[in-house]
């Protein structure tokens, strides 16, 4: 009877046959082309911003212009390894989505262009929560809690578009009821790089959410908050 007992050595010389390295290198192209296809797949996104780009991004002020390179400095960072959560913040109409967006883009690019694809999911949570519950007088969903933790936990990246609208609909600024909160504390403690946008200041989701929430949405945000400021409404501008 053939022995089965084979070296380390053995197996290198396995590994190294050329079908094997054929092989391998297959896993690896399907692997890096899986990751990539998750941005345009599972991305919830509106047709408003479906070809947003840092290129088509009308910096017009010194404000906006400064919006842009910070969106653009953070593509960089992400791509050169840098881990940690990202806040944009400012008032609706901006371009708050349009460089998140293009900044999701960027990073889903360039890591696939280095073949080394990372998976990056731009996502609006209030579409997710409302999805969610949606389902709850379904005794079958498609879409359940546990189905929406495990696809926001699992990507390397992962975007979140109005933060705090899933919770404060209305001009004043309500605690988010605590089945929202839970369900946010589930993504945000298991994650570790976040880049969220919110009409909201700091201040405020102190208002809407508890503490320990709070306190994983900025987490290692430290030098990656950018606040909108001082910029008209973009939307208002092109309508009326």
């Amino acid at each position: 009877m053939e022995s089965l007992n084979h070296s380390k050595e053995d197996f290198e010389l396995d590994f190294m046959e050329p079908d094997n390295q054929n092989l391998i290198a297959t896993i690896r192209r399907n692997a890096n082309l899986e990751a990539y296809r998750v941005f345009e797949r599972d991305s919830t996104v509106t047709n408003e911003i479906l070809n947003a780009t840092f290129e088509n991004f009308k910096a017009e002020t010194p404000k906006e212009k400064a919006a842009k390179d910070f969106a653009i400095k953070q593509a960089k960072q992400y791509l050169d390894g840098m881990r940690g959560n990202t806040i944009i913040t400012g008032p609706p109409g901006v371009g708050k989505s349009h460089l998140c967006y293009s900044l999701a883009r960027a990073i889903n690019e360039g890591y696939h262009s280095k073949e080394d694809s990372k998976r990056v999911l731009f996502v609006s949570i209030a579409e997710i929560v409302t999805r969610i519950q949606s389902g709850w007088q379904d005794k079958i969903s498609d879409f359940t809690e546990d189905d929406a933790v495990k696809l926001l936990t699992s990507v390397d990246y992962l975007f979140i578009d109005d933060l705090g609208t899933e919770s404060a609909m209305t001009s004043q600024k309500r605690e988010a009821n605590n089945w929202v909160q839970t369900f946010l504390f589930k993504i945000f403690d298991k994650r570790e790089t976040t880049i969220i946008n919110t009409n909201h200041t700091g201040k405020e989701l102190a208002q809407i959410y508890n503490p320990k929430l709070v306190s994983r949405i900025g987490k290692r945000s430290e030098g990656n908050v950018f606040t909108m400021a001082g910029i008209t409404d973009k939307r208002m501008k092109r309508n009326f």
